[in-house]
C-alpha cells in the first residue's frame, strides 16, 4: 500500500476514491450475480454448488452463445491471470 500510495499526487482524496472503488466493485459484482444465476435458473443446474459454479455454469452459457469459445478462452485466462496475480 506504501508503494501505491507513492504514485498518488498530493492532491487525491482518498475517501472519496476508496468509496468510488468500493461502489464500483460493488455493482460489478451484483451484476455479475444476476447474469451468473439468471443462467443457473434456465439451465436447471444446482446454484447452492459454491466456486464451482462458475466452471459448470459458463461453459455451458458459452457453448449457446455465438463466439462463445473465444469469449470463454479470454475469460478463464483472465481469471487464471488474476489467481496467478492475487498470490503474487
Amino acid at each position: 500500500m506504501v508503494t501505491y500510495g507513492s504514485y498518488l499526487p498530493d492532491s487525491a482524496d482518498l475517501s472519496k476514491m476508496a468509496v468510488a472503488i468500493a461502489l464500483v466493485d460493488t455493482v460489478i459484482a451484483l451484476i455479475a450475480g444476476l447474469i451468473i444465476f439468471a443462467a443457473v435458473f434456465s439451465f436447471n443446474l444446482e446454484p447452492g454448488s459454491g466456486p464451482t459454479l462458475i466452471f459448470q455454469t459458463l461453459p455451458t452459457l458459452l457453448s449457446k452463445m455465438a463466439g462463445g469459445y473465444f469469449v470463454g478462452l479470454i475469460f478463464f485466462m483472465l481469471i487464471a491471470f488474476t489467481a496467478l496475480n492475487s498470490a503474487v
